[in-house]
């Protein structure tokens, strides 16, 4: 008798677990291919997993950073010293708007192309495209040709 018992309480166990199982299933898709007309099914049944929302494409405005500090440097922005913050201000006003990080970031990487120059007066720097001689902020004079 304790054997028997032990197999009821088996079952029974099993039952719950397959019916908790079957619970946590999300519904069932009718298809109609596989069932006839009064919604019994013949074929097998289709159950619709859940998938990922497709990501929209970010939108962007198509001219980065760098090239918009490239244009300021044709515009002639950088024949003086200029401040990230004030670079930062001169692309807002045009309707960019980047993070000073951001910026700073890319102007850095002009100046590793030796396309701006950059001077440290005291905690800013400042950026030109012409190279900055010994004193803060100031640009080297273009040299005269021998006489």
């Amino acid at each position: 008798m304790g054997q028997a018992l032990q197999a009821g309480l088996s079952r029974s166990l099993a039952g719950l677990v397959d019916t908790q199982r079957t619970a946590m299933l999300p519904a069932p898709v009718h298809n109609p291919a596989n069932g006839n007309s009064n919604g019994e099914a013949n074929g097998p049944v289709i159950i619709d997993q859940p998938t990922e929302k497709p990501r929209k494409p970010r939108k962007t405005s198509g001219v980065s950073l760098i090239g918009l500090l490239r244009d300021l440097k044709t515009e002639k922005f950088f024949n003086e010293p200029r401040s990230a913050e004030a670079i930062r201000e001169k692309l807002k006003t045009k309707g960019h708007t980047f993070t000073a990080s951001n910026v700073a970031a890319r102007l850095q990487d002009l100046t590793k192309k030796n396309e701006l120059y950059r001077n440290g007066v005291g905690e800013v720097w400042l950026y030109k495209d012409t190279p900055f001689d010994e004193s803060p902020g100031i640009a080297n004079a273009p040299e005269q040709p021998a006489e």
